[in-house]
């Protein structure tokens, strides 16, 4: 099974999630669009690499619209019917946005409250954390924008230094049309 872009760049999306955990002393998640945890802080860090399709359902929106998501009242929300955890989970509060790249969902990065006092700050300074979440989002999109055409210019190099290895033996580049 093919890698999706944010796994190749899975050691950044763990520094970002750490990252936004510490400032924000909330848990955070980053999935990719096939709902796999690419990176996760408390609750869910032992689930890395993990499918969240069973208890993941406000990102399964965000995934399939690119909305921004807020809830404020995790298992009691429209949002959370189908997750497994409806009607045990404790989360005070959620929010995630989408990781955009070139018109493409390809993920999302979500933060999760579980302590009142960061439930409060959370909505407090809702305005100014989505931004951040967002800011984050476009960081980690830069990112898979960044690693793709690094690839492209590894695959270019590789394809020049081979035709300068045979440029003894004479080399005929065709266009996909064949045409000289």
């Amino acid at each position: 099974m093919k890698k999706s872009k944010l796994y190749e760049i899975q050691d950044v999306a763990i520094q970002i999630a750490n990252t936004l955990a510490t400032m924000l002393q909330v848990d955070v998640e980053i999935i990719d669009s096939a709902h796999m945890r690419v990176a996760a802080t408390g609750h869910f860090a032992c689930r890395v690499n993990q499918s969240n399709v069973g208890d993941g359902h406000a990102y399964r929106d965000t995934l399939e619209t690119g909305k921004k998501m807020f809830i404020d009242n995790p298992g009691q929300n429209l949002y959370c019917v189908g997750c497994k955890e409806i009607d045990t989970c404790d989360a005070l509060l959620e929010v995630s946005a989408p990781i955009i790249v070139d018109d493409r969902i390809e993920g999302a990065i979500g933060m999760t409250c579980y302590k009142e006092d960061r439930e409060q700050f959370m909505a407090e300074h809702l305005q100014e954390s989505m931004f951040f979440l967002e800011q984050m989002c476009m960081l980690v999109a830069g990112k898979i924008k960044e690693r793709a055409n690094l690839q492209k210019h590894l695959s270019a190099s590789r394809m020049l230094h081979a035709m300068m290895g045979m440029v003894d033996k004479g080399v005929l580049i065709l266009e996909s049309s064949v045409s000289l």
